[in-house]
């Protein structure tokens, strides 16, 4: 018993908050009203911690706070992530108000937040905005006109046939350095594609009824849809089947294998690596970590085997899975329901303005991040950080002591 006493002091520690920085910070419009500190009511004192420990320190918690319909996970830290957001949507809805008084930074954050929400214009609009992008893929002549392609879809966050971005070096701390590895999967990961049990199966044949109802909702012929739906699934299956399951990505070694570009072009004569690295500004790379070499491999058979109309429909898929929250409604509908209720059991969809804000702290978290830090606050709350960092120290010396003695 004293071991647990020892656990829950540790608990305690780890939560305590000071009250005015809380108090400080809460909001009005729909984000959880944080209790200041350890809440002992979170305690269910009628689970033995020496068989449930879990429970016994959240289980009152857990039972007063199901699972909103519109999340599929949600904790504690849920409700800091939702205050925090509801600090952050204060500054957006600010400085979406168009006025001389805001400052460049304020108009950038604040007109892609208003443009986010416009969801009448979004609809009036349809998929008109991404007309230029389909005719970048109508126009290519041969695969020899994949590599910039990819490299301009790269930079409009259009994942396709692979990924790249860049990492720290896991062999020298000291470099950064480009990184290339498997992707452009519309199911979760590899597995997906070949687990032989009934409801992974049944996911396979939604996912495919998935694509056919979306590109119908891009104006093609329910025959044509089904088709190229079935195009998507085959193509995909061969880019799984070079891929890497999690377990093994999480070896370091099996994920590091450092080589200059021409090594790279060896492993895809077909695909002009340079051209690809000219077009997203790493021109003068000249080494780089390929992820997983063999999935490299198991893509050029791919596109070398494959006609270039199921390569373009392909493309197509991508373009048009990217970005669904901004097309019209009926194509986020779509996407929700299979990427979030089917896959994740969410069973609604998060408010529109949790979604813009969201995107924006993704696409221009340093620029949303400036006039967060100069909001005023309480001076109580300024200093409530360090305040907290002091009786962590305090209680963690106390819990040592409690332990040696």
């Amino acid at each position: 018993m004293r071991i647990v006493k020892i656990l829950v002091v540790a608990m305690v520690a780890t939560f305590v908050v000071d009250d005015a920085y809380l108090s400080s910070a809460q909001t009005t419009d729909g984000s959880p009203n944080l209790k200041p500190g350890f809440d002992i009511n979170a305690l269910d004192k009628d689970v033995d911690p020496c068989a449930d420990f879990y429970h016994y320190a959240c289980g009152t918690w857990l039972k007063q706070n199901p699972v909103p319909s519109d999340r599929a996970v949600y904790g504690r830290s849920t409700e800091l992530i939702e205050r925090n957001q509801a600090m952050l949507r204060d500054i957006l809805d600010k400085s979406s108000t168009a006025g001389e008084s805001r400052s460049a930074n304020e108009q950038k954050i604040g007109d892609y937040y208003a443009s986010c929400m416009d969801e009448e214009a979004i609809q009036k609009k349809g998929i008109g905005p991404l007309a230029p992008e389909f005719d970048r893929i109508s126009a290519i002549k041969s695969t020899n006109d994949l590599a910039p392609l990819l490299g301009h879809f790269s930079l409009e966050s259009v994942n396709a046939f692979f990924g790249v971005g860049v990492q720290q070096d896991a062999k020298d701390s000291t470099q950064q350095i480009a990184a290339v590895g498997q992707g452009g999967l519309g199911l979760p990961d590899r597995d997906f594609y070949f687990r032989e049990d009934a409801k992974s199966a049944e996911i396979r044949r939604q996912y495919v009824q998935h694509a056919q109802k979306m590109f119908q909702l891009f104006g093609e012929k329910p025959e044509d849809a089904a088709i190229h739906a079935q195009t998507i699934m085959r193509m995909e299956t061969a880019l799984a089947k070079g891929s890497l399951d999690n377990v093994s990505r999480r070896d370091p070694n099996k994920v590091y294998h450092r080589m200059g570009l021409k090594e790279l072009q060896a492993l895809s004569p077909s695909f002009h690596w340079s051209q690809f690295m000219q077009e997203i500004g790493l021109g003068q790379v000249s080494s780089l970590n390929v992820a997983e070499p063999g999935y490299i491999q198991e893509m050029q058979e791919l596109i070398t085997k494959s006609s270039l109309n199921d390569v373009k429909v392909y493309l197509r898929w991508r373009l048009m899975s990217a970005q669904p929250q901004y097309l019209p409604r009926e194509i986020d509908d779509e996407s929700f329901d299979f990427y979030n209720r089917t896959l994740n059991g969410q069973k609604e969809q998060q408010p529109r303005w949790r979604r813009c804000v969201n995107a924006v702290d993704g696409d221009l978290g340093d620029a949303l991040g400036r006039p967060s830090s100069s909001a005023p606050s309480e001076p109580r709350a300024k200093n409530a950080p360090w305040q907290w960092s002091m009786r962590l120290r305090s209680r963690s010396k106390q819990k040592s002591l409690i332990s040696l003695g």
